[in-house]
């Protein structure tokens, strides 16, 4: 059976759209299935001042995944300066991660105020950047260092002056009697005979001069020892009543503690 000339160019036309999209459908699969990637920035830390370093660490997903063995390099900048490279061709936890980047100082003068820091992931076949990721990183006024104040010296710590005035009460037995702490042997004999003498005034007074007499001459000796013993009495007691000086007590200014100022 003979098919009509219009079925026939129908068909011829039909079988030649099928061959041309087959020719093309792996690009256009292709085509479709390019996404591009996001990158991720970290800052550590957030923020800094002026004499602060930092560090830096980039990731990149494609559909939350990666692909193992498609590198990928990862470019840092501070203020449009290069801070850091590296380039990563492996997958952690599904993901281009270059961790974390040692502290580096930046590579601009470290002003306070705003201050931008920048990812590039760049394609290392054609050199293309296939995402970028940025930071604002603030810098602030660096706090003060704290100045140890020298300690004040200690003052040398002066003795009070101490005044002993002499004892207002003497001894009466021995008002008349040299000075103590002399020691020789002038003083002492000249005291004896002064006590001695005192003896017979005291014993005329008391019985009279006729028994006195009798009696000192019966009793001569007793009275000599008698006397002795009063004198040597007398003398001990008052040489015992002599006040102890008292000790000067020592002022002592307590050294000033040392302070700092912030």
């Amino acid at each position: 059976m003979k098919i009509p000339k219009h079925i026939a160019h129908a068909m011829r036309l039909t079988f030649a759209l099928v061959a041309l999209l087959a020719a093309v459908s792996p690009a256009a699969a292709q085509a479709f299935t390019l996404v591009t990637p996001v990158a991720k920035l970290y800052v550590n830390p957030k923020a800094g001042y002026t004499t602060s370093v930092v560090q830096v660490r980039g990731t990149a997903t494609v559909n939350n995944t990666c692909t193992a063995g498609t590198a990928l390099t990862f470019n840092f900048y501070f203020d449009g300066k290069g801070l850091w490279s590296k380039t990563v061709s492996t997958c952690t936890a599904g993901a281009w991660d270059t961790g974390w980047s040692a502290y580096l100082t930046p590579p601009v003068p470290r002003t306070v105020g705003k201050h931008t820091i920048t990812l590039n992931v760049v394609n290392p076949a054609n050199g293309a950047v296939v995402a970028t990721a940025s930071y604002a990183y603030s810098i602030y006024p660096a706090p003060a260092s704290p100045q140890q104040q020298a300690p004040s010296p200690t003052p040398t710590p002066t003795p009070s002056p101490v005044v002993v005035s002499p004892s207002s009460s003497s001894c009466a037995a021995t008002g008349m009697l040299p000075p103590t702490g002399t020691g020789s042997f002038g003083d002492t004999l000249v005291a004896g005979l002064v006590m001695f003498s005192v003896i017979p005034i005291v014993g005329l007074a008391l019985i009279g001069p006729g028994p006195l007499l009798k009696a000192a001459r019966r009793q001569r000796k007793l009275f000599m020892l008698l006397g002795l013993s009063a004198l040597a009495a007398l003398t001990l007691s008052c040489a015992t009543s002599v006040a102890e000086q008292p000790t000067p007590a020592t002022l002592v200014s307590p050294a000033s503690s040392p302070s700092c100022s912030a």
